[in-house]
């Protein structure tokens, strides 16, 4: 879900308020899901827990330190950690990794899914104030 804002600049000489409100993400975009492989090439032993958007998920004991593959569904990004809670260096990826760089091959504890597909913006309504733009989405 995403937080109501308001953005305001300047704009010399005269301004615009607008009012606009997210529409959604793309309608063909799938929910968050994560699977993790135990061995490069995508193929072993496999892992899709069940995660949150935004949140931190840190990876049941047996799998820690094990991934060597990942897919991460279409549309989203996710941040992979070294150790628990989401702590140290993370790595962001996107799509299919069929063999994890060095900096993560058997050195995730923990990792956070976000959306990274553009978001779309529906105009409501656009009226003149001095010296500033107003958007709220």
């Amino acid at each position: 879900m995403f937080a109501c804002t308001t953005l305001l600049l300047a704009v010399g000489g005269s301004t615009i308020a607008a009012n606009a409100s997210v529409v959604s993400r793309r309608d063909n975009l799938a929910g968050l899901s994560v699977t993790f492989f135990d061995d490069i090439g995508l193929v072993g032993k496999a892992l899709s827990p069940d995660i949150v958007e935004g949140q931190c998920f840190n990876l049941p004991v047996e799998w820690q330190d094990r991934p060597e593959g990942v897919i991460i569904s279409t549309g989203w990004s996710c941040s992979f950690h070294p150790y628990a809670f989401c702590e140290g260096t993370s790595t962001v990826l996107t799509g299919t990794v069929a063999t994890l760089s060095s900096a993560l091959y058997n050195n995730i504890q923990s990792f956070c899914g976000s959306g990274n597909s553009p978001v779309s913006l529906e105009l409501l309504g656009v009226s003149s104030e001095k010296n500033s733009v107003s958007v709220k989405f």
